[in-house]
């Protein structure tokens, strides 16, 4: 009899262990499970949260383009609508002539060029359009043949002591001419057919063009 209590004491204690091991095992699986349910709600979020900067450095890079779009489409150069062909520009004359045969023999016609220009190739009207692509042309008619102050008019007949000056561009074997709007030129000397020296100080809209000339005399030179 004692034996068997004994036996049946041990059964309870081991039975009682054994049921106690499934609900530690239990406790700890359940513990386990929450925490790798807690590690998967983390790491949704930090998936959620990667999309978020993702989408973030998305937005971004979409900000960035549309920037970098808008500068370029912004980066158009301003001003050159306002530019024209026809606007003169300063430049340093490489030729002066000073023509023998003009249309008045009481004037004293001088021509600046920006290019190379040889006597003969001012020789026959209309030359204006055949000089080299390019060409800018200052044209300086003085009323009078000796010294002096001339004071550009724009009136079709200058009186004498007047002049008249004119700016050409060559285009493409189109010569278009701008007309000044004020200004003087200044004869300094004018030895007979050998040079005529003077200065200028002309005014073209808000364009302004001074400078000095030492014309040489093109015995067959004509008014273009």
């Amino acid at each position: 009899m004692k034996i068997a209590i004994v036996i049946g004491i041990s059964l309870g204690l081991f039975g009682c262990g054994s049921s106690s091991a499934p609900e530690g095992s239990g406790e700890g699986g359940g513990k386990s499970s929450a925490g790798a349910a807690s590690g998967g709600a983390s790491s949704a979020g930090a998936a959620s949260g990667g999309a978020s900067s993702a989408g973030a450095a998305s937005g971004g890079a979409s900000g960035a383009a549309a920037d970098n779009g808008g500068s370029e489409n912004g980066g158009t150069p301003n001003g050159s609508a306002g530019a024209s062909g026809t606007d003169p520009a300063p430049f340093t004359p490489v030729a002066e002539l000073w023509i023998g045969a003009p249309d008045d023999p009481a004037t004293t016609v001088v021509y600046l060029f920006s290019k190379p220009t040889v006597c003969s190739a001012i020789g026959k009207p209309g030359w204006d359009a055949k000089l080299a692509p390019g060409t800018q042309q200052l044209e300086l008619k003085e009323f009078g043949n000796g010294a002096a102050k001339y004071q550009v008019v724009t009136t079709k007949t200058p009186a004498p002591g007047e002049a008249s000056v004119n700016y050409n561009t060559n285009v493409t074997g189109t010569a278009t001419e701008t007309v000044i709007t004020g200004g003087t030129v200044t004869l300094t000397k004018v030895t007979a057919k050998k040079n005529a020296t003077g200065t200028y100080a002309l005014t073209f809209g808000a364009t302004h063009l001074d400078g000095m000339f030492d014309a040489t005399y093109c015995a067959g030179g004509v008014e273009p």
